[in-house]
C-alpha cells in the first residue's frame, strides 16, 4: 500500500472517529484531489469498516455478559409462539 493510500485511510478513520460530518470529510478528500464520487465511496467504505470493528468489539465484550445473565439466551431475543 502506498504511503498516500495509508494517509488517506488515516484521515478518514480520524475524522470518522472524531464525529466529523460527511460533508466535511468529503470536502477534505476533495481538497486532496480525490473526485467527489470516489470520496463519497471511500467514506462509505470507511464507515462500513468502522461498523464491522464495532460489531466485533460488541461480540467480544457484551456476549459473555449477556450469556451469564441469561443462561438460556441461545435465541432468547426470539419469543416462542
Amino acid at each position: 500500500m502506498a504511503k498516500t493510500d495509508t494517509s488517506i485511510i488515516e484521515i478518514i478513520e480520524k475524522m470518522v472517529r472524531e464525529g466529523e460530518s460527511e460533508e466535511k470529510i468529503v470536502q477534505t478528500l476533495k481538497d486532496l484531489g480525490i473526485p467527489q464520487d470516489k470520496a463519497k465511496r471511500l467514506l462509505l467504505l470507511g464507515q462500513a469498516d468502522t461498523f464491522a470493528l464495532l460489531r466485533g468489539e460488541i461480540k467480544k465484550s457484551c456476549r459473555p455478559n449477556w450469556k451469564r445473565k441469561n443462561p438460556r439466551s441461545k435465541n432468547s431475543s426470539r419469543r416462542k409462539p
